[in-house]
């Protein structure tokens, strides 16, 4: 689904509802009376969420103790179906929105559009829910590829260049399990220079080992998340390919895994974004992936 809906972390909203654009949306003279008046309701409907203003007339609406928002609700130019042209009108955008009148390849298909307050804020109501922790998960997974994949150039790329000091020519992954490299690594040379080519090209290579290795082993993805009140933690298998819900678990928080307790002391400790190998990924205060294995996972 090329236009599909994505809704962004809540943590990602929570940062960007202390910035200055925020407000700016909030007070905008050109802010239409018709979406300030759809945010109150929805706030006086829904209780305890909040918004951040995306545009003049576009806002994410979000519970700050979940993991993505809710999804999206705004004002403007909406395509009508049949007699063609365009209106303005209130809408919602959710995730699991499939509208059927709406064609997948469509902005609008996860959308549900009218003009009436009354109708949009109960359609709000029903349709703006959490996320299961599957989709949740599946969401952030693609997050974390692009990190897992950053952290494998960082030792990867320095590798075509120590490659090059070594053999006069850059290698390249496919070609550092060659019986030549693994021979050479126990020859002795003479010129100091090759020496020392030598062995900054196997400290490299036995860094890209160890992070292939680290990112091949078993991944979950662990949200500390609230269950309407209750402290909870989700479990998650990750593939590099997908999330398989099956397998998922969801329990109290003070029944948190030793193992899963030991490595988030770790990744708590770090910035967000970053990925500690053999331990896992920290996306944000809520959000890891810890490496495991088939031991400890159980």
């Amino acid at each position: 689904m090329s236009a599909g809906y994505k809704p962004m972390r809540v943590s990602d909203a929570a940062a960007k509802r202390l910035e200055s654009t925020h407000s700016y949306y909030e007070k905008s003279h050109y802010r239409d009376a018709a979406m300030t008046a759809f945010i109150a309701a929805i706030h006086a409907e829904m209780g305890d969420v909040h918004h951040c203003n995306t545009a003049a007339n576009t806002s994410v609406i979000y519970r700050p103790t979940d993991i993505h928002v809710l999804g999206e609700i705004g004002y403007r130019d909406m395509r009508l179906r049949k007699v063609g042209g365009e209106k303005p009108l209130l809408y919602i955008r959710g995730y699991n929105i499939k509208n059927p009148k709406i064609g997948v390849s469509y902005w609008q298909h996860n959308t549900y559009s009218h003009a009436s307050l009354k109708r949009m804020v109960s359609l709000a109501v029903e349709h703006l829910k959490p996320l299961p922790a599957e989709q949740s998960a599946k969401l952030c997974g693609s997050e974390a590829k692009l990190l897992f994949d950053e952290a494998l150039r960082g030792v990867s790329y320095p590798m075509h260049r120590l490659s090059k000091d070594f053999f006069g020519e850059p290698f390249y992954s496919g070609d550092f399990d060659s019986k030549l490299i693994a021979e050479l690594r126990d020859v002795t040379f003479k010129s100091p220079g090759l020496v020392a080519a030598a062995a900054a090209f196997y400290t490299g290579l036995d860094k890209l080992i160890a992070m292939q290795r680290s990112l091949s082993m078993n991944m979950y993805y662990v949200a500390l998340a609230d269950n309407y009140g209750q402290q909870v933690i989700d479990i998650v298998p990750y593939a590099e390919d997908d999330m398989f819900s099956s397998g998922s678990r969801r329990i109290p928080m003070h029944r948190m895994p030793e193992w899963i307790h030991r490595r988030l002391a770790v990744i708590q400790m770090v910035a967000p974004n970053t990925y500690i190998q053999d331990v896992g990924l920290r996306l944000d205060d809520r959000v890891f992936f810890i490496v495991g294995d088939e031991v400890n996972a159980e």
